[in-house]
């Protein structure tokens, strides 16, 4: 249902869906890494990346989580500092 909330921009909704997945299971990694993905959308860089790297600490090549990761680094300004990626997943990933 969060999936169906982000693509018509309804990031409330969105963020309350992934967080219900959450509560019930912590490691569920695509919801962790959606919710990073809403925040993102949201304007929030900050929660998203915090999501993000919950998602990341869950699941170290998450495609989705990777690939938010970059591009929330890429709208940040200033030095790409916010995370560091094992060597596995850096050389393992493929951004967009």
């Amino acid at each position: 249902m969060g999936n169906a909330y982000l693509e018509l921009n309804n990031f409330p909704h969105a963020i309350a869906s992934y967080r219900q997945a959450v509560d019930i299971d912590p490691n569920l990694s695509p919801a962790l890494a959606h919710m990073g993905i809403t925040y993102f959308k949201d304007k929030n860089p900050d929660e998203a990346i915090k999501w993000l790297r919950r998602a990341l600490a869950v699941e170290p090549r998450s495609t989705d989580a990777l690939n938010a990761m970059e591009s929330v680094e890429g709208a940040e300004p200033g030095p790409r500092s916010h995370v560091v990626l094992p060597p596995s997943a850096r050389n393992q990933s493929q951004f967009s």
